[in-house]
């Protein structure tokens, strides 16, 4: 929120209770009642009626805060009392003073504020009496510093009158020739004040000219945007094109503002500089700054920004407020100097007026007619620039440009993103406030948090995919003005989303509705108890309620189902929130919401899927879906046709089983080779001259498959095992090492040697990592496995071509002969687990490299319960987690539903454990002899036999 306009709503509020005092610099200082004083009354009053506040600078360390940056509490209290007055807005004028000098290297200090009664003494001249007030301050150069001291007054001009504007307050300043009093006025002073004693160079009838020449240069803005891209409207077009009135886009009148509604008049913005001209026709009701009973001629400056002396000509909406500053002066820049003058502004809606309409944006402050003071040439050229600066609503009517805007609370524009649209933030008209309050636990600072926008205009803003801002209104026409959560849509689109991808082709889409939105707080006091777990949900704009429309089909996507897909769906939504969710489920609705905590409920058991028995088993499993969903886990590919086609699924151990090839695999059969993949050779030297070992090694295996029964056909086996030992040939795709992989995969599912990993926790590291190995081996790993044992041997076998040379060389390397068999076994092992499986790595190298086992088990073994993965490099755990989670996203979007899990193992990075138990002899034996054995390169360099 902008301070200003923050500190603005205080003042304003404090007149009916104020406790403490926010101030600039964030602090908040306890307000005295002068009358627990002894003679507060009198010695501590406000003279001026300027709202100010009594403070106690004795209490706890408040002489030494800062009310300001560069403004002390010290600085400014009285030094002969700890008692003080100040005003928050004040304070901020003084420190944009100090602000600017300093930026100049001319420091300056407040040599005097706040004094009391009694240092004033008799006095009634403005300085004193403004002091008194605690709006007042005499500020000078400090010591040692040389300065012009008409720059402290360019300063004060500079910033103070729009400042003070925001709580329809005037500056007044008096100039010595050795610094500047200034105060803001209060209710007894009701007009700016400018005057010079001697000693100013300026005289004291032309400070007052000089000081309307330094106001306007404060309002033009610090910096002019490019304009260059805009071409500028030709007569009678708009913008945006799509509309014809200012209500299309901007909404129509919520509620004319007069005088009689102070609550909303007050937040009218006068423009009080003479850089844009007014015009002042004669109306005979029109309120334009009273000076008794005459009507102040307002087209040269205002007569004050006191109620009583607002000018109605000059008024408009603070949005309207904003971009008139910049267009002023963009439009003396680029038109030689002409000046925009405003034909009409806000228009009072009294009866009596010509040119009155109940239902014009003008009664609003919503609406400018703008002309140039030296004709209408150059308006396509004020178009233009209106558009630059983003003025919501465009029309070039020949000899004078409309300009509209949307409705906006406070100075600074409060924007909210959505997914595809930002929404400004509103305040309802005060007749309507209570329609809207928040819950009377909410302070007032908590509004900022729940903001308000208006639909009116905007019900077809698409706020997320297939998502507009009307779906969520209330549903009486009365309110237009809602609370919206930006998260809360997103949710719903998901939910659209994911309904409308499952359909086949040619079906329907499934279209889900809104029910109920937001409620205003008197709807909610009607239709919802305050025991309801809805209670206050829609008020926030926090919930939503949701059911299928007549296009559902009943039988396929109960609301029990919908409640199941807004917990799959919104969980990570609201995530980005740092919220969690309730879902309730009733008869004809699904309630959702965003909460603190994770909660499900019904208001009738029945409707709770029959498999669950009971509303907490329901919610047990619905929380399951929960935790999945918030990490990602959860299968829902984007293109289920696509994931079906790439599914990759993993068998357990079966003679039935027959290798069939992926559909991708297919596919890359069918498709037009790509001028980089690997070609296939089988008639290599490297083939030629290790046939004879390949073939001792199927003997040798064939040897032990034969001590156990078959009990798929025995010569489909050797078939097996001679195509997947035996076949030779370059590269890890095409012909022949689909061939290997077919009967390497079909070997092992036929054989009767087991992976003996059903009923323990199953261990997977990489295998040239000994350190590892020691701690997989304490429980049950591959190499436990009979399968394994029984082909490990062959599978790295190596061989000496000259047997009279040591030189070894592996008889299945991956360039000359890759063998498939190594990542079978560990897809074997890995769906053959249950429970809980472990991984152990170095760092996310090696997690990477035993990517398919962990695929096979966090993706498609459904008796997997957790997945542990321990990481011996301290410094590699965030590496391995972001690896892990990638291959999650992939495998979440990618997965196919029909074979994979519902949602992909939960898993736990963790450290290494402390200790490691000793082997036993045999794993002692075991583990020098496969180091031995893997380490044959090493023995090769020492010469070891």
């Amino acid at each position: 929120m902008d301070v200003l306009w923050l500190l603005s709503l205080l003042y304003l509020t404090h007149a009916v209770v104020c406790e403490d005092v926010l101030f600039e610099s964030g602090k908040r200082l306890a307000v005295v009642d002068p009358a627990t004083i002894t003679g507060g009354d009198s010695e501590y009053a406000d003279p001026k009626v300027t709202g100010s506040s009594l403070f106690d600078s004795s209490v706890g360390n408040t002489d030494k805060l800062r009310m300001s940056l560069l403004v002390m509490v010290h600085n400014f209290r009285s030094k002969s009392s700890n008692y003080f007055r100040a005003h928050p807005v004040f304070i901020s004028c003084l420190q944009q003073i100090l602000n600017d000098l300093q930026n100049e290297n001319t420091r300056a200090q407040i040599s005097s504020g706040y004094k009391t009664k009694s240092e004033v003494g008799g006095s009634t001249s403005l300085q004193d009496l403004y002091a008194q007030a605690g709006t007042g301050a005499y500020i000078e150069f400090q010591s040692g510093v040389s300065g012009d001291v008409k720059n402290i007054a360019k300063a004060a001009l500079k910033h103070c009158p729009v400042i003070f504007e925001r709580i329809q307050r005037d500056i007044g300043i008096i100039m010595t020739a050795t610094g500047m009093y200034i105060h803001m006025t209060g209710a007894v002073d009701t007009q700016p004040h400018f005057s010079a004693e001697p000693g100013f160079e300026i005289s004291p009838a032309n400070f007052p000219a000089w000081a309307q020449s330094l106001i306007n240069e404060g309002l033009d803005p610090v910096q002019s945007p490019d304009c260059s891209r805009f071409l500028g409207l030709e007569s009678g077009q708009i913008h945006p094109s799509d509309v014809t009135t200012p209500e299309e886009l901007v909404g129509v009148v919520d509620q004319p503002i007069t005088r009689d509604t102070p609550e909303d008049f007050i937040k009218l913005v006068q423009y009080q500089g003479t850089n844009v001209g007014f015009s002042n026709p004669e109306r005979s009701a029109t309120w334009c700054g009273k000076e008794g009973n005459a009507c102040v001629d307002c087209r040269n400056s205002p007569a004050g920004n006191h109620v009583s002396k607002r000018c109605a000509s000059r008024l408009m909406s603070a949005r309207m407020y904003n971009f008139l500053r910049v267009l002023q002066k963009l439009t003396r820049d680029n038109t030689g100097g002409d000046k925009l003058r405003v034909r009409k502004a806000f228009v009072e809606p009294y009866s009596g007026q010509s040119d009155y309409s109940a239902s014009s944006l003008h009664v609003e402050g919503r609406q400018l007619t703008l002309e140039l003071e030296n004709g209408g040439a150059g308006l396509k050229t004020v178009t233009k620039l209106a558009q630059c600066i983003g003025v919501d609503f465009i029309k070039h009517n020949g000899d004078h440009v409309v300009l509209a805007v949307r409705k906006m609370k406070g100075y600074a524009a409060q924007k909210m993103a959505f997914q595809q649209t930002m929404l400004l933030a509103v305040e309802p008209p005060h007749s309507k406030a209570d329609d809207y309050r928040l819950p009377v636990e909410f302070g007032e600072s908590e509004y900022d948090d729940y903001p308000l926008f208006d639909s009116n205009g905007q019900e077809d803003d698409l706020l997320a995919e297939d998502t507009t801002l009307g779906q969520f209104t209330s549903k009486d026409p009365e309110f237009r003005h809602l609370r919206l959560n930006s998260l809360i849509p997103k949710c719903y689109s998901q939910l659209l989303h994911y309904h409308n991808k499952r359909n086949a082709d040619g079906d329907p889409a499934t279209g889900i509705d809104v029910v109920r939105g937001f409620i205003s707080t008197k709807e909610q006091i009607l239709t919802i108890d305050p025991f309801d777990q809805r209670y206050n949900t829609f008020i926030l704009g926090l919930a939503m309620e949701v059911t299928h429309n007549s296009s559902h089909n009943p039988n396929s996507h109960t609301l029990s189902h919908l409640a199941q897909v807004a917990v799959d769906k919104c969980a990570p939504v609201f995530a980005e929130g740092r919220q969690e969710m309730g879902v309730g489920l009733y008869a004809d609705r699904v309630f959702v919401d965003m909460r603190d905590d994770f909660d499900v409920w019904t208001d009738n058991v029945n409707l709770i899927p029959h498999e669950f028995g009971s509303i907490g088993v329901y919610k047990a499993e619905l929380k399951i879906r929960f935790d999945a969903a918030i990490e990602k886990r959860l299968v829902d590919p984007d293109d289920i046709e696509e994931a079906k086609k790439s599914a990759n699924v993993p068998y357990p151990q079966s003679p039935l089983f027959s290798h069939t090839p992926p559909p991708h695999v297919l596919r890359r059969r069918r498709a037009a080779p790509d001028p980089d993949d690997c070609v296939p050779k089988t008639d290599t030297p490297f083939c030629e001259k290790t046939k004879q070992f390949r073939d001792k090694e199927i003997e040798s295996i064939w040897t032990e498959v034969n001590r156990k029964h078959h009990y798929h056909n025995k010569e489909e086996v050797r078939q097996a095992l001679e195509l997947c030992m035996g076949l030779c040939g370059t590269c890890m795709d095409g012909s022949v090492y689909e061939s290997k992989l077919e009967h390497c995969d079909n070997f092992l599912h036929w054989v009767p040697f087991g992976l003996m990993n059903d009923n323990t926790i199953s261990n997977f590291f990489p295998r040239d990592n000994a350190d590892l190995r020691r701690y997989a081996s304490l429980e049950h790993s591959i190499e436990d496995a009979e399968l394994f044992l029984l082909v490990i041997n062959s599978a790295e076998a190596v061989f000496r071509p000259d047997p009279k040379q040591s030189v070894e060389h592996e008889l299945y390397p991956q360039a000359e002969n890759p063998s498939p068999v190594m990542m079978l076994l560990h897809r074997l092992y890995a769906i053959h687990a249950t429970g809980k499986v472990k991984f152990w790595v170095y760092d996310d190298i090696d997690i990477s490299s035993l990517r398919e086992p962990l695929q096979v088990v966090m993706l498609y073994n459904k008796n997997v319960t957790n997945v542990e993965v321990y990481v011996s490099s301290p410094g590699s755990k965030d590496a391995v987690s972001a690896a892990i989670e990638n291959m999650i996203l992939e495998w979440s979007t990618n997965g196919y539903p029909a074979v994979t899990r519902e949602f992909i193992a939960p898993y736990n990075i963790m450290d290494l454990p402390k200790y490691v138990a000793k082997r036993d002899f045999d794993t002692a034996i075991r583990e020098d002899l496969i180091e031995r054995y893997t380490n044959r390169e090493k023995r090769w360099v020492n010469m070891e036999l």
